[in-house]
């Protein structure tokens, strides 16, 4: 490698300024492409942030082109202390009698062996079945740990629990885990040794506990209700087969008197679903007006005020939700219906308007923002317009598409000129290093002229 070339210093002239400001001349055109590149770059995050509007106007425009938004339904029990009730989308709206009998209950069987302390051995060895399942006792057992090997049995229905009853005396619980006829147990085989066991009541004395009504504090039950006149038994109090859509919960029983339960339409999701969609337009309409602002801090617009896409997506929207669509019925515009758009370009909706819309011509409704087989409606439009929109043919992405290119190009001109520059600037040097030396050596005759003259 070559030294680099320096300047002797000695001629009262600065040529590395002298350098500098030459070679910064050159390098405007590169300060120009940079700070195209920068713009363009900013454009592209603008873009980026109409994209994500866009794409959040597409979600809530979908969910109210929803036909599952039409086929919501709430339902309302006329006494919840005895029912509630919940109903899921395409539920039959009607008006249903329901009278609560029975509840299901599940089975509670109570020892009638008492103990003085949890830690009383009430085995040793032997065994005892519950529910089918074989407890067997290999070691000193107490009437706690006797609970506990019950409850760790695999595929065992039921539970046990030592209950203090009061005044020092405990007693075993056993319950079904489940509500239901088919859920009742038994328990049998009772041969428990080497302690004081465990007894149950045994009514009708075969050696099976449980298997008689009058010996369990709570038997087994189906829950029974009674549904327009029909008599139904179910083993749960939670009911979800009955009525298509809906679930009941049975919460008391009230065998004496019939209860209405009320399913209808649930316009509240769909009031919520428009207002969820208005509230996100209004802020892509809001970003697009910034764009074309110019604030309080800047001299300019937004850096995507003077491209088409941006024009283009907000006339593309925004003609789709004025315009007229031809589907029938009742309504043709959203104005109709009480969504409409204010002085400033945002939207605005009328609840009271739309909800009295739904309650009269749902279906107009409907058709107005879904369309028929035949005919597209506002929100059928809208969506095919937003696809058209950021297709990779659309406007959105060629944009981008064309930004991402005019950056890779100037990077490219940047480079190049940055090299040019550079063969610039070690031109120069070369150049006035020999006017350096050519200055030095004048300097040197004249100074030995001088010497001459002296002499």
């Amino acid at each position: 490698m070559s030294s680099p070339i320096t300047f002797s210093g000695f001629n009262n002239v600065d040529f590395s300024s002298i350098i500098s400001v030459l070679v910064q001349q050159q390098r405007a055109p590169i300060l120009l492409a940079q700070e195209q590149q920068n713009n363009i770059e900013l454009k592209l995050d603008s873009l980026g942030t109409l994209k994500s509007r866009i794409d959040a106007i597409k979600s809530k425009a979908q969910t109210v082109n929803s036909s599952l938004l039409f086929l919501a339904t709430t339902a309302t029990s006329s006494d919840t202390s005895v029912f509630t009730a919940s109903a899921g989308d395409g539920a039959a709206v009607g008006s249903y009698s329901v009278k609560v009998s029975f509840l299901a209950k599940a089975q509670s069987t109570v020892s009638t062996s008492t103990y003085g302390s949890p830690d009383d051995v009430v085995a040793t060895g032997g065994s005892i079945v519950v529910d089918g399942q074989t407890i067997s006792i290999t070691e000193s057992t107490t009437i706690q740990q006797l609970a506990t090997k019950i409850n760790e049995t695999a595929g065992i229905g039921v539970t046990a629990n030592v209950i203090d009853t009061g005044g020092g005396a405990y007693k075993l619980v056993v319950s079904g885990k489940d509500t239901g006829l088919t859920n009742a147990f038994t328990i049998s085989g009772n041969a428990l040794t080497g302690g004081s066991g465990v007894a149950f009541t045994d009514t009708d004395t075969d050696g099976i506990y449980g298997d008689s009504q009058a010996d369990n504090v709570v038997n087994a039950r189906d829950a029974e209700l009674t549904i327009n006149g029909l008599t139904i038994t179910r083993a749960s109090n939670t009911v979800d087969d009955a009525i298509s859509g809906v679930t009941l919960n049975l919460l008391t029983e009230d065998a004496a008197t019939t209860h209405t339960l009320t399913v209808a339409r649930d316009t509240s999701s769909i009031v919520s679903a428009v207002q969820d969609f208005v509230t996100t337009y209004n802020d892509f309409a809001s970003y697009v007006n910034a764009e074309y602002t110019i604030g309080e801090t800047t001299e300019q617009p937004g850096p995507l005020a003077g491209e088409a896409v941006l024009r283009t997506t907000r006339s593309g929207v925004t003609s789709d939700l004025r315009s007229a669509v031809s589907v029938g019925g009742a309504y043709s515009y959203l104005a109709e219906v009480g969504i409409t758009f204010d002085r400033s370009g945002n939207l605005e909706l009328d609840s009271s308007t739309l909800t009295d819309a739904l309650s009269s011509n749902e279906a107009d409704v409907q058709s107005l923002f879904q369309g028929t087989e035949s005919a597209d409606g506002v929100f059928d439009k809208l969506v095919s317009t937003i696809n058209s929109l950021t297709a990779t043919d659309g406007i959105l992405y060629t944009t981008e598409a064309n930004f991402n290119d005019s950056i890779d190009t100037l990077s490219d001109r940047i480079s190049t000129l940055e090299s040019q520059a550079e063969i610039y600037r070690q031109a120069l040097v070369q150049q006035f290093a020999a006017v350096d030396q050519l200055m030095s050596q004048l300097n040197s005759f004249t100074t030995t002229l001088q010497g001459l003259q002296s002499t």
